[in-house]
């Protein structure tokens, strides 16, 4: 019992520790809507399983990812309750795991396990208590479909797994990152050799082509999340 409440309580720290109109490209909607019905069937088998299977699979997947020494150390600190320690670890963890890619899919797979097998309204709940008296909570307020999109984009399949693929794709993340220092860099000579060109006007240009260049490099990932934004806001 107290192997299963150890299980379940590193679940839940693993929950909250994971912490933007173009074509379809490669992505279309025929493929998402074929991937969503299988990661809803995949789901569907996952929460028959017996709370105890699930906590087991939970620790079994994490043995993969995280090295042993660590692993060692943060099941000390949930036993110990330390909560700062928990913190400290995880946010390490995330760190190594942003930096290689190493595990980045698994981690993201067991943490929406627990978003997908809720209900829309628990998880929303769950959501307004997690961001109650935070800076985003006005925002909640005054665009309450902005929560709704949070409930669909936890609990839709595939648009966290793919955007998840960003971050595990190293290659072309660096490339993405450079030429947006270039053009960062090339905004400042701009600003300096065109005295003309409005801010406004400026920042509208040089944010375009930063959106430009995003789109180019990760429009596939990003196809499910436009997916679940035009399903709530349309």
């Amino acid at each position: 019992m107290r192997s299963l409440k150890l299980l379940l309580t590193l679940k839940f720290i693993l929950l909250f520790s994971l912490s933007p109109t173009w074509g379809q490209g490669d992505y279309g909607s025929d493929d998402y809507e074929i991937e969503a019905r299988q990661g809803a069937a995949d789901q569907l088998e996952a929460t028959l399983q017996s709370s105890e299977q699930d906590a087991q699979a939970i620790l079994k997947e994490m043995q993969k990812i995280v090295p042993p020494e660590e692993m060692a150390k943060l099941q000390k600190a949930i036993e110990s309750g330390d909560q700062e320690l928990i913190r400290k670890t995880m946010n390490k963890l995330n760190l190594e795991m942003a930096k290689s890619g190493k595990g980045l899919d698994a981690m993201v797979d067991l943490s929406l396990r627990s978003f997908q097998g809720q209900s829309p309204q628990d998880l929303r709940d769950q959501l307004e208590e997690r961001f109650k008296d935070s800076l985003v909570e006005p925002l909640f307020e005054f665009f309450p479909k902005l929560l709704d999109f949070g409930v669909n984009f936890l609990q839709d399949p595939v648009a966290a797994k793919s955007l998840a693929k960003i971050a595990a794709d190293r290659k072309r993340l660096l490339i993405f990152l450079g030429i947006n220092i270039l053009l960062f860099i090339f905004k400042k000579i701009h600003q300096r050799l065109d005295k003309r060109m409005g801010g406004l006007t400026r920042w509208i240009l040089f944010a375009s082509l930063r959106f430009a260049v995003l789109i180019f490099f990760f429009h596939k990932e990003l196809w499910p999340t436009f997916v679940v934004f035009r399903r709530t806001f349309f």
